[in-house]
């Protein structure tokens, strides 16, 4: 005979960090970085783009684009992260 496999359980936040005053300023910390952070890939890309010149001691701008493009959606996933938290508490 086989065994059972117990049912796999959905974790919410417990019911003490619901209610706790903190839990909605961190993670409103957190979104405000993540949307500073963006904001700051997303000027460095536009200065890349219209003044490659601009980009001083990086001789490959293509890897200096990729750079910035990967911290804006590196950024993008965090943000999207800490709204999917927002919505369990």
């Amino acid at each position: 005979m086989g065994t059972k496999k117990k049912p796999v359980e959905t974790k919410s936040a417990p019911s003490n960090v619901k209610d706790s005053s903190y839990v909605e300023p961190m993670l409103e910390a957190l979104r405000c970085k993540y949307e500073s952070d963006m904001q700051i890939a997303r000027a460095n890309l536009i200065v890349y783009l219209t003044n490659p010149a601009g980009i001083g001691e990086h001789s490959d701008v293509m890897a200096a684009l990729d750079e910035q493009i990967g911290q804006l959606a590196t950024a993008e996933e965090k943000l999207f992260a800490v709204s999917k938290l927002e919505e369990s508490f």
